[in-house]
């Protein structure tokens, strides 16, 4: 028997059984279905299920891409004091490394709590910068 995220065997099922309502666990036998529907064959589950766990994983990348795009939107107003072009340029390059970022990772991992795995985020330049950013992996601390 399979184990499956939450989340994404909810996905399948609300795709497979619109406007039913569903309950389930991580595993197909714990799927109930409320309207006394039968219930389709495991294996169109199991054969649905890595191409939703994939926009499952490119959704929690981009929650957190568009998090740390929204925490630099300041920097790139044309009437933020930059004390050189330099460092002005660092935060521009910083954020079109966020927007590449599916890029980078189209296949991105998660584990069971849902933390990206192996991901290496851009680090957004300081005041004293005047280079191109440096990366960071993810961890659940850096994940904002």
């Amino acid at each position: 028997m399979s184990t499956y995220k939450r989340l994404v065997l909810l996905n399948i099922l609300n795709d497979l059984y619109p406007d039913t309502p569903i309950a389930c666990g991580t595993t197909y036998k714990s799927i109930i279905i409320y309207n006394k529907q039968s219930l389709v064959p495991e294996e169109t589950i199991t054969s649905r299920y890595p191409d939703y766990l994939q926009q499952h994983n490119l959704s929690i990348l981009r929650k957190i891409r568009i998090q740390k795009l929204a925490l630099s939107d300041k920097y790139v107003l044309p009437d933020y004091p930059f004390s050189d072009d330099a460092i002005k340029q660092a935060w521009l390059d910083y954020r079109q490394s966020l927007r590449d970022i599916t890029t980078t990772y189209p296949n991105p991992d998660t584990d069971i709590n849902d933390d990206l795995i192996g991901v290496v985020w851009p680090i957004p330049p300081t005041s004293a910068t005047t280079s191109a950013p440096t990366s960071a992996t993810t961890s659940p601390a850096t994940a904002v």
